[in-house]
């Protein structure tokens, strides 16, 4: 698991990401895993920061926080059909939640 600074990542380009908004809290409503084998199960809150792109490896980070201390990655690798189905499809996988 790769962990940043959280004010590193803000001092970063903000970016939206598909249904991915900056600085919105989200839940996750069906189970994946990312590339590094981390699995983020169903219920799970996190609130969406960035993204950044690893073109050498087609890679996807999503930055996240669940704790708004410490920074998360979710590594996508686009090569690999599942998750780019996912990167494609956020509102599958990710429920916007008020407040």
């Amino acid at each position: 698991m790769v962990k940043m600074d959280l004010k590193y990542i803000k001092s970063l380009s903000i970016k939206k990401y598909d249904s991915l908004i900056p600085n919105e809290k989200y839940a996750i409503i069906k189970s994946f895993s990312d590339a590094s084998g981390k699995t983020f199960e169903e219920g799970t809150v996190f609130t969406y920061l960035t993204y950044t792109f690893l073109p050498y490896d087609d890679g996807l980070q999503w930055w996240i926080t669940t704790d708004n201390i410490d920074v998360k990655d979710i590594a996508l690798c686009l090569k690999e059909e599942k998750h780019l189905y996912i990167s494609d499809n956020t509102e599958i996988y990710f429920k916007k939640i008020k407040g």
